[in-house]
């Protein structure tokens, strides 16, 4: 028989509660769809079956791991809890009596978990291989599942600091935001990305190859909209399904989690579009749109229940504003982000928890805030000191592990394609499937069709010209013919006239 579950968000659930929290879960899978959309709209065609393909298959392998293993390392069995990992339910089953909140538990927390490592999927686009990729999958799931336990369990050591983080803007946006950082700079551009020859001082000493011309754009803007729409939708699944339940006032804090989700996402996009306006001479970029909207939904998570609309506003504001920044230093630094998913997670995570202790006020109800204001309501620098160190640990074990899974994974299987794969395309190196559509690797191949079209069209065109050319000279020599021919025949009347008067003279004479 399986133990008990000793989760904070598990305790005193009833029949009401899990009905939410299993909602919620649902809610939050579909990101795996909006996240699918957004990676494989975003990057060339001749990845696009490849990435949602990949998006596809990354629940397989997490909800794997999180079953046999990680469920059990982040959430105790009932007193085997200890402040970083834990001896929990393996291939997680229980009894009859607490099956209920067990498996609400592990169905909602194994969403969460493969947000997170879906995330990293976005920065590894177009040059990671597919065994690569669903190795990194699979044990990226299990290590970073730790800090759901740090900060959400009665006694990880990040909860005995009073760390808040309501909706996973820690444990998920960042962990998930840090590991993409890591890959992409660990896989290094892809080949042509960025203008001139360098050295990424993030690149680990290897020169960069670049190129002039970008002809990396994405193939679908209609399809990252799309995306946006759900991983929108899907973050208000979130931040709601994160209280846990409906009883004892949780639904109160439900709404409240929701309208500021709202509000922060409304500032947030719409931030975005002036931004991009202005800075687009005129022009509303749809990457710039989709960042600047998902980082506020982003940032809010942090204290998405504890927020007032106010707040909720500016702190989407914020949010959006970094993400589009960190584009352009992305670039600058030469760190290819494909589709954008470093941007989108990893500054406005920062600012989330830290924004928390700036300007929440002291939850007295749930005391979800642990008894704590912000630094700006008169709280202690404890709060913001809490907060910051728990970035740092949460960052460290990050880069650590993601160095070290990167590192092993691509000595035994070979991480990275080559480059002539790579231009070859992942659609057909990966699954045999080829688009015959416009495709920077078809582009020699149009452009030779277009000029033999030019050519012959030209060539027809030169036909005519000396058909029209031919014609007049004909017409011009026929028009001198019959002027001779005009002038012959009236030398000829003439003297056959002469010639008749001669006649008729002699005639006379001789009369």
């Amino acid at each position: 028989m399986a133990s008990k579950v000793n989760s904070s968000n598990s305790d005193f659930m009833n029949s009401g509660d899990a009905t939410w929290i299993l909602t919620s879960s649902f809610i939050i899978f579909t990101m795996q769809t909006g996240f699918g959309l957004l990676e494989s709209a975003s990057i060339r065609k001749k990845n696009e079956v490849s990435m949602m393909l990949r998006n596809c298959i990354c629940p397989l392998f997490s909800g794997i791991a999180y079953w046999t293993s990680a469920y059990g390392l982040s959430v105790a069995r009932e007193s085997e809890e200890s402040g970083f990992f834990t001896n929990g339910n393996f291939f997680v089953d229980s009894s009859e009596p607490e099956m209920g909140a067990l498996f609400a538990s592990f169905i909602f927390r194994s969403s969460l978990s493969a947000t997170t490592t879906t995330i990293a999927s976005g920065a590894m686009a177009e040059r990671a291989s597919f065994t690569g990729y669903y190795l990194f999958s699979f044990w990226n799931t299990i290590f970073l599942a730790l800090p759901s336990h740090w900060v959400w369990s009665k006694n990880g050591f990040l909860r005995k600091m009073n760390v808040v983080d309501i909706a996973g803007c820690l444990s998920v946006y960042f962990t998930g935001g840090l590991a993409a950082l890591i890959s992409t700079i660990y896989l290094k551009p892809r080949h042509g990305r960025f203008e001139k020859s360098v050295i990424s001082p993030l690149a680990f000493g290897n020169f960069v190859r670049t190129r002039k011309t970008d002809p990396f754009v994405m193939n679908s803007p209609t399809n990252v909209l799309v995306g946006t729409y759900m991983l929108w939708w899907g973050s208000l699944g979130l931040n709601m399904g994160s209280t846990f339940g409906v009883s004892a006032q949780k639904w109160k804090y439900a709404a409240r989690a929701s309208i500021a989700t709202m509000i922060s996402t409304v500032a947030g996009g719409t931030n975005a579009l002036l931004l991009s306006y202005f800075t687009k001479r005129g022009k509303f970029d749809i990457m710039l749109f989709a960042t600047g909207l998902l980082s506020s939904s982003v940032a809010i998570s942090g204290g998405c229940s504890l927020y007032k609309p106010w707040e909720a506003f500016v702190i989407g504001l914020i949010a959006s504003s970094l993400g589009i920044t960190c584009i352009n230093i992305l670039k600058k630094l030469h760190i290819d982000d494909p589709s954008n998913m470093i941007a989108i997670h990893l500054p406005a995570s920062v600012f989330g928890m830290l924004a928390v202790s700036l300007i929440v006020e002291e939850d007295k109800l749930l005391l979800k805030s642990y008894g704590q204001s912000g630094l700006l309501r008169g709280g202690s620098i404890n709060f913001l000191w809490a907060q910051f160190e728990a970035l740092l640990f949460t960052g460290a074990w990050v880069i650590s592990t993601t160095c070290l899974m990167l590192f092993l994974i691509d000595k035994i299987f070979h991480l990275r394609i080559s480059d002539e794969e790579e231009s070859r395309g992942c659609n057909l190196l990966d699954h045999n499937y080829d688009y015959k559509a416009m495709d920077d690797n078809l582009l020699p191949q149009m452009f030779s069709l277009a000029h033999s079209s030019f050519m012959s069209a030209r060539n027809v065109t030169r036909g005519r010209m000396e058909a029209k050319r031919s014609f007049n000279k004909v017409v011009k020599a026929l028009g001198f013919i019959n002027s001779l021919k005009g002038l012959v025949d009236e030398k000829t009347i003439d003297s056959l006239k002469q010639e008749r008067a001669k006649n008729i003279s002699i005639n006379w004479s001789h009369a």
